[in-house]
Parts: C-alpha cells; structure tokens; sequence
C-alpha cells in the first residue's frame, strides 16, 4: 500500500502519543476512540504510573474537517500492528 504521501494516511498526535501509536500500545476503534494496550492500563493502575496515554482511554479523537483520517488504514493499524 503506498500511502506515505497520503494525507489521509495520517494522525497529528504529540510526540508522546505518536511513539504509543507507532508501537502497537495505543489504537482507535471504529468510532475513532482511544483504545489502550491492556497491559500498559494494568501496570497504570498504581497512581504513581498513571499517564496521559492511560486517561485517554475511550475519548474520541478530534477529525479534521479537511483529510480525515482513513478509516481503513485505522482498522489496518487496529488488526495488524495494535497490541492486543
């Protein structure tokens, strides 16, 4: 798939988020929600561990008006490199 170019192939996440992302920690559903590795919630659970990757859990994203990401390339992330 050459998507590289593809402005719909895309997130505009933070450096923190991106990193997440690009391991397989963190993911977004259907719905376009926050959907966190069950292992990284599990060792969060100790307050002194908590992150924001954790606190997003289960908030929608917020899509661009303009190239809105594509959702097949979301369910590609979410089935072939999300951490399950």
């Amino acid at each position: 798939m050459k998507r590289r170019a593809d402005p719909t192939n895309g997130l505009c996440l933070n450096a923190l988020f991106d990193r997440a992302f690009d391991r397989g920690l963190i993911t977004l559903d259907a719905m376009l929600r926050v959907v966190v590795f069950r292992r990284l919630r599990e060792v969060a659970i100790d307050p002194d561990l908590q992150c924001s990757l954790v606190e997003a859990e289960g908030r929608t994203i917020t899509v661009p008006k303009r190239f809105p990401p594509a959702l097949d390339a979301i369910e590609y992330h979410r089935v072939n490199v999300f951490k399950t």
